[in-house]
């Protein structure tokens, strides 16, 4: 009954894991089962799901810093006078 219960519940939230799947049955379909027998049958289903990395954001390098042709062209700030 329990592996029943697992194998339509996988189905219908493709992205649940154990997790989420053992807190609905007792909190919403009120299954008095105890987690160990939930997640012995579950792996048993080989329901496991494989967790996916997250892909790394491909950043645009900085452009290269302006070199002045000569010194005293370029301020970096301006006195206060």
């Amino acid at each position: 009954m329990i592996a029943d219960v697992l194998i339509a519940l996988t189905q219908a939230k493709k992205t649940w894991g154990f997790g989420l799947c053992f807190l609905y049955l007792p909190n919403v379909q009120g299954q008095p089962w105890n987690h160990k027998r939930v997640c012995r049958i579950y792996r048993e289903l080989e329901l496991n799901l494989r967790i996916k990395p997250r892909k790394r954001l491909k950043r645009d390098k900085p452009d290269a810093l302006a070199v002045p042709d000569a010194p005293n062209l370029v301020w970096s700030m301006e006195c206060g006078g």
